[in-house]
Parts: structure tokens; C-alpha cells; sequence
């Protein structure tokens, strides 16, 4: 019951021009069958392991010749695969980056372990890892190279192109050749293939003993084997195949399968053999061993995690790299379904299965990112891409599937993610223009300032030649000459400078900017960011500050006082006329002066400090001082110094102001003279006072004694007492009367004014009748 693969072939038989019979011949091809399958298979596994692989992959011997390589390689070395094998490496890289590699080489040789390095090659950059493959003998006898382009920080696919030529089937190529023999084991005929296999004609085959088609050594052994066959029944025969040594006419040897069937026709016995060229079977069987170490070298060494899967999902193999990423061993994860992987997360395990299944409905699966967990339970990146294996009928047998470790990449991505993020924020909100120009001198960027600052919009300019758009006509000549050399280079004259120019605006109008420029390598062309200011505000606002500042200057120099403004390093920042004029300096050579050799004093350097004491406090100190000019005269001054401070409120200097006191200082000390003299005088004054209050209370006593005794008699002669009076005696009494009371007036306002002096009197105005006061004179005149 069990099936085979056979081949054959069906003749009919004439005889006098009429049919007698058919003739069939079969011959079983089931082993070679399965030999192709399995050199199919392993063909397959290979192919899909190149076309999965994401890595540079050559294949080279000691002398640096090409034995094989890949797609990937052979497009990064600008040749092509088919011509570039057989050729020598040196041929298509740059003397110096050849003999780099090739020492690398050497040293693999030597040392006969994996040497990794990096370089660069045309502005990219290289990882390489030389693999040493030995020998039976234990010798490096080729390398194999793994060539990764780390510039963009991504893995690149490389597929394999299995060349037809070099790949192509044997079985596809290959023909068994057919002999009929007769029992004397001579060959009555044989097919082309047969002739082919053993280098004669057709003509020259027929007739010949089937033992002088291999070696003489071999003849009794051959017969003796036939002879046993004669003497079975045919009923008891059953096909042979034995494997022998054949011998072309040429005399060489070659290693051929010989079936044989029997059949008898008229009672006599044939011999149908069926004779196969084993050569290009041994070749194959070669060349399977050698891919079979290929593969398991690539399978080995490559810095990816492959894994291979079957049909159903259960891990048939997977390299050693899993045990340096993942932590675990071979053995921990053969056999293993997806759904029990330990290194899997729960929403990776169902991803991975989901995408599996797929790959049986035949869809094309990108690559994805997955989740995998290390034996120490820390949380990394993996890139799983992966291909199917199928057999001869196109069945899929499993999966292979290669995993890079993209941890570093994936945080890589985040910080960059973040950081265009940033960059778009802080371009969007920027209050300047920021544009990019390409290395055609194309406007590559444009920010919305840029929009509002020049009246485009980023679909209008982008793509238009910057300098074209937004530099006036004048300055067209000096770009052209200059952006070659930017091309080239990255370098001008402009940049990593700020500088102020003209630009252009969409309505024509020429307005002044700031422009910060800079360049950058991307792709290995050069490009300029530009950061363009507008300062048409602060070019005016310059203007007015000039105009204020020269005001301010010739009011400053139309002071009296000497000003100057010293910084936190105590040296002078400015100064007014008067100030140099006082400091004994030129105006031009005290700006960066230190204060103290500038006018300082005695507490210059010390904890009494006037500018330490400022800043320490944070207040104005006044202050009066003795200053030393340059020339070392001293010159005494009244001194104000005031914290200069930010629009922050820190303080950022000190103002000193000087007002030169020398002619109030003389002034002074006369007043001081003359104050002294005063204060004399007034000791003389009060002394003469005292006498004079002494003389005014003896005088009034003096006068008033007398005064009441004439008082006393005038009222006496008035009364009549002293006897009767003429009218003209009394007129002449009252005239008296009146001047001694007069008299007596007068005294008390004397000594009413002694009282005034001393304070203890003091004068109330009041009103009074002026007629009365005119009568009284009259009366008294």
C-alpha cells in the first residue's frame, strides 16, 4: 500500500507492420524525489533566511576573493552579484576602507574568532562582524561577513535573489539513461542519455558487454550477481538498485545507480537497467553539506534572534542569540507554542498568534514590534519580520521568523519624537521666522512667523529658491557667487553669524533683519536653517535710544556733579565730563578703570567699602568723603551712591554721584570764625543787658521816690489844703500833674520792656479811640 514516484516510459512492438504488443519500462525515482524535496527544503530555508535577513551578508576566502554574497552587499558595493563572484573585494572598495577591512580580516584569520568593528564608507557608516568559517582540518578557510548600515538606526531587509543558474534544481537537469540486455548481459540497445552517461554513440553502445561499463576490479563481483539472477524465478524477482562504479570510454570512473527488472520474451530472458549518472547526485549531496554549513554558520552567527517555527506554531529551532538578549537557553524554548512562550507578554502572545495564522492564509505581513520579557523579568523591544517555508507541492511546513533587539531604537524614537515635538512647539510659537533652505537653494521650511513676517504662505514659497524670493536684487550677484562653496562645504561667510541685512517682502517692500545662520548635514547634502528677526521695531527704537542717550549725555555733562556708573567687577562702565574733569582722567581712558584707582578713597578694598556696602545692602548710602585723584591730589566731596539695577531688580552696578565741596568747606570754616566771634560778642551783650536791667530798677526807684512826693504835694495844693489857688496856679498844678504822670509812664515802659527782653512779658494788641489818644497829646503839648 505504500506509494512511490516512478518514471517511465511505453514503446509498441510492430512486427511485418502490424502491432503486436507494448512495451512499459518504470523505474522507482522515489529516493531522488526525496532527495530533491530535501534539497528543495533546504534551499527554501535558506532562501528565506537570506531573503528575511536584514543584514549585509558576503562570503569571501583569505585572499579576499568573493565566493558569495548577497543583494544587499552586492548593491552597497555598486556591482553585480552574478559578476562580482569569483572576483576580489579590492575591486570595489576604496584602497584605504579595503586595506582597513582586510586587516580586520587578517586578524580573524589569526586569531580564529569574530572580530566586530565599524568605519565609514561615502558619509555612511558601517557595523561589521568578520565570522571565521573552518575546515575539516580546523583552518579559517573562508569568512563570512555581516555588514549592518547603522546611519539611520534602522534594520534593513536584505533579501536574498537566488540565482537560477546557480540554484536551479538537479533533478531538473538530470536523465537516467536506459540499456536492454539480454541474459549474456550484452546490450542490445540503449537511449541517448545512456550513450551521454558513458561518453559512446548509440551505435557504438549496442552489442557491447555491460561489464566493460565499469571498472575491471569490479567484473566478478558483477557477475557473480547476475548469475544469481538467472537462476531466479521471475515471479521471485523483484527491481534492484545497487549503487556502482561506472567507466566512460574516456577511462574515467563515475559513480552510477543501476537498477535492474527482468522479463522474458519467446523463453529467453532481458534485462532492463536503469542507469543513473550518481555524479551530479554526489555534486548535489556536496553542495547540500555546503549549504547546510552555510546556513548553520549564518544561523549561528547572526547577531538576529531567528527562530524557526512549525506548521503549528511549536519552536523547532532557534540560534544562541536568544540566550544573550532573552536569557534563555535552546532547550528551554524548543517546543514550546507561541501561547506558552515565557518570553512573551499576554497582548504580545496574542498578536504573535494572530499574525501567524495569517501568514498560513498567504497575506503579506510587514514587520512588527512586540514586547518580550527577560529571564531577570526586564521589559525590551523586539522587531519580528518573518517568511514561510514551503515544501516541493507549495505546501507551508513552518515558519521562520528573525527578531532584532530595537529597545535602544524604540527610546532612541521617543526622545526624538519628543524632541521634534518640542521643535515644532517652539517653531510654531516663535516669535522670529525660521526657515530651512535645501542644497538646490530651495526653501525647504517655512514657520508661521515666517508667513507673517514675509506675507506667504508655506504652500506658496516652499519650494522656491530663497534667495530669489526674499533677498533684494543687489544681493542676487553675491549668493550665486557664495552658494557653491555652501553646496560643497556647509561653509560661508555668513554662516554661524548673526548679521544685519535687507529682505524682501511678497508686497516688494524692503524691511531690515537680524539673520542667525547655520548649516547641517542631512543625507550627505548640505542644508541652512535660517532665523530671521525683524528689526524695523528696534532699528527705530535704536534711533530714538541714540537721541535720548545723546540727551541724556549733554545733560549729564551740563551737571556739576561728577557722575559715573561702576559694575559688579568694580570697574567704571561711564562717565560724565565733570567726573573726569574731577578724577584728573580723560573721558575716553577712565571707561574700564578700576573705581578705586578712578577717584577711590582710603576705605577702597575694605569692609567700609561704600560700593561693597550698596551691594550688600541693596540701599543708597550718602556720605561725605575725602577722594584721591589720579594725579594723588585729595579732593573732599559730598558722595551719593546708588544701586543700579535690571529689569529682574538685580543689582547690576552702582551710580555714584560726586559733588566737589571744596569752596563749602572754606566757606565753613569762615562761618565757623565768624560764629565764634558772634557768640563773643553776645557774651558782651548779655553782660551790658544785666547792667542795664540793674540801672533801669535803680533809676525807676530813683525817680519814682521823688515823683511821689511831688505827686503827693501837687494833689495837696490842688485840694487846697495848702490854701485857696488862682486859676492860673491851678492851671499851671495840672500842666504839672499831667507831665508827672507822664513821667511815671514812661518809667513803667521801661521797665515793660526789660520785662519784653526777658520774657516775662508779652504785648497783646488791642483796640483803641485814636482821638483820645491825639486829645491826650495835645492836652500834654
Amino acid at each position: 500500500g505504500r506509494e512511490i514516484y516512478v518514471e517511465g516510459s511505453i514503446n509498441g512492438r510492430f512486427e511485418n507492420g502490424k502491432f503486436v504488443s507494448t512495451r512499459a519500462i518504470f523505474r522507482d525515482v522515489t529516493e531522488r524525489k526525496k532527495m530533491e524535496f530535501k534539497l528543495r527544503e533546504s534551499e527554501a530555508r535558506l532562501r528565506a533566511l537570506f531573503d528575511a535577513t536584514t543584514e549585509m551578508l558576503i562570503l569571501v576566502d583569505e585572499d579576499g576573493n568573493i565566493l558569495d554574497l548577497n543583494d544587499a552587499m552586492a548593491a552597497s558595493l555598486g556591482g553585480k552579484k552574478e559578476e562580482m563572484i569569483g572576483k576580489n573585494m579590492r575591486d570595489y572598495l576604496p584602497p584605504d576602507i579595503f586595506e582597513k577591512r582586510y586587516a580586520h580580516a587578517l586578524k580573524n584569520v589569526k586569531t580564529k574568532k569574530p572580530v566586530q568593528f565599524e568605519d565609514e564608507r561615502n558619509g555612511r557608516f558601517f557595523h561589521s562582524t568578520f565570522y571565521p568559517v573552518f575546515d575539516e582540518n580546523g583552518e579559517v578557510h573562508r569568512i563570512a561577513a555581516f555588514i549592518k548600515d547603522i546611519t539611520e538606526e534602522k534594520k534593513m531587509q536584505i533579501q536574498l535573489k537566488e540565482s537560477e543558474e546557480r540554484y536551479r534544481s538537479l533533478m531538473e537537469t538530470a536523465a537516467d539513461g536506459i540499456l536492454i540486455v539480454d541474459e549474456t548481459l550484452r546490450i542490445i540497445s540503449g537511449n541517448k542519455s545512456a550513450a551521454r552517461i558513458f561518453g559512446y554513440s548509440k551505435k557504438e553502445l549496442s552489442g557491447k558487454p555491460l561489464w566493460e561499463m565499469m571498472p575491471k576490479r569490479l567484473k566478478d563481483n558483477f557477475l557473480k550477481g547476475i548469475k544469481k539472477l538467472n537462476y531466479m524465478n521471475i515471479s521471485e524477482f523483484s527491481r534492484r538498485t545497487i549503487e556502482v562504479v561506472g567507466l566512460r570510454k574516456d577511462g574515467k570512473e563515475i559513480p552510477i545507480e543501476l537498477s535492474f527488472s527482468m522479463y522474458e520474451i519467446n523463453g529467453r530472458r532481458y534485462f532492463t537497467s536503469i542507469i543513473r549518472d550518481a555524479s551530479e547526485r554526489k555534486k548535489i549531496e556536496e553542495e547540500l553539506r555546503e549549504r547546510e554549513e552555510k546556513y548553520r554558520t549564518i544561523f549561528e552567527t547572526s547577531p538576529e534572534v531567528i527562530v524557526l517555527f512549525d506548521r503549528h506554531g511549536h519552536i523547532v529551532d532557534v540560534n544562541d542569540r536568544v540566550r544573550n538578549w532573552l536569557g534563555y537557553t535552546r532547550k528551554e524554548l524548543i517546543g514550546k507554542s507561541i501561547e506558552k512562550l515565557p518570553a512573551l507578554s499576554q497582548e504580545s502572545k496574542k498578536i504573535a498568534m494572530r499574525r501567524f495564522s495569517q501568514r498560513f492564509q498567504k497575506r503579506k505581513i510587514s514587520s512588527y514590534d512586540l514586547e518580550f520579557i527577560t529571564k531577570s523579568g526586564a521589559v525590551v523591544i523586539g522587531r519580528v519580520r518573518g517568511t514561510v517555508m514551503e515544501n516541493s507541492d507549495g505546501r507551508i511546513t513552518g515558519v521562520l521568523v528573525m527578531i532584532s533587539d530595537i529597545t535602544e531604537q524604540k527610546q532612541f524614537e521617543e526622545k526624538l519624537r519628543e524632541s521634534e515635538e518640542k521643535l515644532r512647539t517652539i517653531t510654531s510659537a516663535a516669535h522670529d521666522a525660521i526657515l530651512m533652505m535645501d542644497n538646490d537653494g530651495n526653501i525647504s521650511y517655512w514657520n508661521k512667523a515666517a508667513e507673517k513676517m514675509f506675507g506667504y504662505k508655506a504652500e506658496e514659497i516652499i519650494g522656491k529658491n530663497l534667495h530669489m524670493a526674499l533677498a533684494p536684487p543687489r544681493f542676487h550677484e553675491a549668493h550665486k557667487k557664495a552658494f557653491k562653496k555652501f553646496r560643497e562645504t556647509g561653509k560661508g561667510a555668513a554662516v554661524g553669524k548673526s548679521l544685519e541685512l535687507s529682505a524682501l517682502r511678497k508686497d516688494g517692500t524692503e524691511f531690515p533683519v537680524e539673520l542667525s545662520l547655520s548649516s547641517v548635514k542631512m543625507d550627505g547634502r548640505w542644508h541652512a536653517i535660517g532665523i530671521v528677526r525683524d528689526i524695523t521695531e528696534r532699528k527705530r527704537a535704536e534711533v530714538e535710544l541714540k537721541e535720548a542717550y545723546d540727551k541724556i549725555e549733554t545733560l549729564l555733562n551740563a551737571a556739576a556733579d561728577g557722575i559715573r556708573i561702576v559694575n559688579r567687577d568694580f570697574k567704571v562702565t561711564a562717565l560724565n565730563d565733570m567726573m573726569a574733569e574731577l578724577a584728573g582722567v580723560k573721558k575716553s581712558e577712565g571707561v574700564g578703570m578700576l573705581c578705586s584707582d578712578m577717584f577711590g578713597s582710603e576705605d577702597c578694598g575694605t569692609q567700609n567699602c561704600t560700593m561693597m556696602r550698596v551691594l550688600k545692602s541693596g540701599k543708597k548710602i550718602k556720605s561725605r568723603t575725602l577722594r584721591r585723584r589720579f594725579d594723588g591730589k585729595m579732593v573732599p566731596c559730598l558722595h551719593v551712591a546708588t544701586p543700579l539695577k535690571d529689569e529682574k531688580g538685580d543689582i547690576v552696578g552702582i551710580i555714584d554721584d560726586f559733588r566737589d565741596i571744596t569752596e563749602l568747606e572754606r566757606v565753613e570754616i569762615n562761618l565757623a570764625k565768624a560764629h565764634y566771634k558772634l557768640r563773643q560778642q553776645n557774651e558782651k551783650l548779655k553782660r551790658l543787658n544785666n547792667l542795664q536791667k540793674i540801672f533801669l530798677n535803680v533809676t525807676s526807684h530813683e525817680l519814682r521816690t521823688p515823683m511821689a512826693a511831688i505827686k503827693g504835694y501837687a494833689d495837696l495844693l490842688t485840694m487846697g489844703t495848702l490854701g485857696d489857688l488862682t486859676d492860673e496856679q491851678k492851671e499851671a498844678i495840672s500842666v504839672m500833674r499831667r507831665n508827672i504822670d507822664r513821667l511815671d509812664n514812661l518809667i513803667k515802659d521801661i521797665l515793660d520792656i526789660s520785662r519784653l527782653e526777658s520774657g516775662t512779658l508779652s504785648i497783646q494788641p488791642t483796640k483803641c479811640d485814636l482821638l483820645e489818644i491825639i486829645a491826650e497829646v495835645l492836652a500834654t503839648i
